[in-house]
């Protein structure tokens, strides 16, 4: 029940402004649900769109290495991967100056886990929007300045 905790990390990152606005502090969950079940079984649907993401920042970066720009990488795609980045930085740290009670528990490191697997596949994202603007701007200086 914590795989999809894991590897769908950026559905909770999603969610922290409902979690905030909530009265309650807590992630939507229907009634007579357990949060774990509801997690396992919509976690995988909507954590789809940030793998499709990954995937595409994985292969722009593929396509860099040959001087080729594609997929485009987009602004909002980016932005969305430096969040990621952010938030795996922000969980390494975590980890690394944790209390020894923290390291056994499995919810923490799950989140810590799962905070940096993102930041590492967000990492390729970003990478690939700088490659590809290398690109774009070695093949053409004077549309890439204006």
């Amino acid at each position: 029940m914590e795989v999809p905790l894991l590897l769908n990390f950026p559905v909770l990152i999603a969610q922290v402004p409902y979690i905030l606005v909530n009265s309650a502090k807590r992630e939507w969950v229907p009634k007579g649900m357990f949060p774990e079940t509801w997690r396992a079984l919509s976690w995988p649907f909507f954590g789809t769109v940030f793998w499709w993401l990954s995937g595409r920042g994985i292969e722009g970066l593929r396509a860099a290495r040959r001087s080729i720009v594609h997929p485009r990488i987009s602004v909002v795609e980016t932005v969305v991967a430096a969040i990621l980045a952010c938030t795996g930085l922000v969980s390494l740290v975590g980890i690394l100056t944790s209390t020894p009670d923290d390291r056994k528990d499995v919810q923490f490191l799950i989140l810590v886990a799962g905070g940096i697997l993102w930041g590492i596949l967000a990492t390729a994202t970003i990478a690939s929007r700088i490659l590809q603007r290398r690109i774009l701007k070695r093949s053409n200086p004077e549309k890439a300045q204006g």
